[in-house]
């Protein structure tokens, strides 16, 4: 007898079941976009500081560190630094200063701040019969707020070395639409030189020469003044220069690959802080292919960008460095060309720096290298008040350096 055959029925998939499951998976998803969005700005997030690590956004404890690190270097005493935070979570902290100081430092400390990622809400100024003072609302990249009150002593009646402050809070500074970036070449002979350097108050990027005499030392002071540090590499030049073969961690064209490397890697271990390196003399080897790609490969490997000082109108260093995915650019001109026998005057020196600005405001951006010399730190002084009014900014090497 057949078996009867019986039709089975899969039951139809419960539709409510799915747009509850539809609806926590996308909801699990939003919530995961906004932890990493909160990783990403360095506020509250759970799920991303465990799986990548604690995402290193600036906050107020750099910015103090930084601000302080910048007062310490013109001078300021922990002493004359005093601080609080207010029921609502700001920070504040009082600086007590003479005017001329503060005058000097704060367009450093200005462009400090910017390029760490703050932004200045506001800058009001106010005095009474003894003191002026400078009031600056920052705000980190967190949302969080810091005071900074500036209260500058007057100078005593009678003298006239300090000038007055303004009356009325200064107007907004303009945008800056046009960048600047002036590097200072043979740095760490001289520590002196080096403090002359971060007292101008410019961000500034300084080129240290390997095996130099203070080269530890001077990068060391420009890191804790806020200044870009980079490797000052020497390269066998043209016209066979007198001080070339005594210039230690020299390269040559004629070595070997693996002697271009050891020297590279020797030069590059020589100064901390470096972000970047330039070439010092190297008219020859800028044109040569081989030996520039071994030094350029060294760079490479450890993220540093490259900056053609064009001592040659036939080099090749930048568009290879570029070709190499290495961030590079190229200088236009230097503001004191010649050395310490052959030395411009400083209203020389002057006319070549207001040439560097006409360069950046014409193209966008300049590159300009200088030397720590007497009449290039007393231009750079003179030049300073036009650059403070000016919607051309200076900035470290490492932002026009392009790929």
């Amino acid at each position: 007898m057949g078996q009867r055959s019986t039709s089975r029925f899969r039951p139809k998939p419960d539709r409510s079941k799915r747009t509850l499951i539809l609806v926590a998976v996308l909801l699990v998803l939003f919530l995961i976009g906004l932890d990493y969005i909160g990783w990403l700005k360095g506020v509250r997030s759970f799920v991303f500081p465990l799986v990548l690590g604690k995402h290193v956004a600036p906050n107020m404890t750099q910015f103090y560190q930084l601000i302080t690190r910048q007062l310490s270097a013109y001078g300021v005493k922990r002493r004359a630094v005093s601080g609080f935070t207010d029921r609502e979570g700001v920070f504040h902290l009082k600086v007590d200063l003479p005017l001329a100081r503060y005058q000097l430092l704060a367009g450093h400390l200005e462009n400090a701040l910017i390029e760490s990622g703050a932004k200045i809400l506001a800058l009001e100024a106010s005095r009474d019969k003894d003191r002026a003072y400078y009031l600056w609302t920052i705000e980190g990249q967190r949302k969080e707020r810091l005071a900074l009150l500036f209260s500058c002593f007057l100078p005593a009646k009678g003298k006239t070395a300090e000038p007055t402050p303004p009356p009325v809070p200064p107007g907004p500074r303009p945008i800056p639409t046009k960048f600047v970036a002036l590097i200072i070449d043979d740095m760490g002979n001289s520590l002196d030189a080096a403090r002359e350097v971060c007292g101008l108050g410019l961000p500034l990027t300084v080129s240290i020469l390997p095996y130099s005499l203070h080269g530890t030392e001077a990068a060391q002071l420009a890191h804790e003044c806020g200044l870009e540090v980079m490797l000052h590499l020497p390269m066998e030049s043209l016209g066979n220069h007198r001080t070339e073969k005594s210039t230690p961690g020299m390269i040559t064209a004629d070595m070997k690959d693996e002697d271009i490397r050891r020297t590279a890697e020797d030069d590059l271990g020589q100064i901390p802080y470096i972000r970047g390196v330039n070439n010092h003399m190297g008219s020859k080897l800028t044109q040569e292919k081989r030996p520039l790609s071994l030094i350029l490969e060294s760079l490479k490997e450890k993220g540093l960008y490259f900056i053609d000082s064009r001592t040659s109108t036939q080099s090749l260093a930048c568009d290879l460095a570029r070709t190499m995915g290495i961030p590079s650019g190229t200088s236009s001109l230097f503001i004191d060309p010649g050395d310490d026998a052959n030395a411009l005057s400083s209203a020389e020196i002057k006319a070549n720096f207001l040439a560097l600005v006409q360069l950046a405001k014409r193209n966008g951006q300049a590159i300009g290298i200088g030397h720590p010399r007497p009449a290039t730190i007393s231009a750079l002084k003179d030049c300073l008040p036009l650059y403070k009014n000016s919607d051309v900014s200076f900035v470290f090497a490492s932002r026009l350096a392009q790929k």
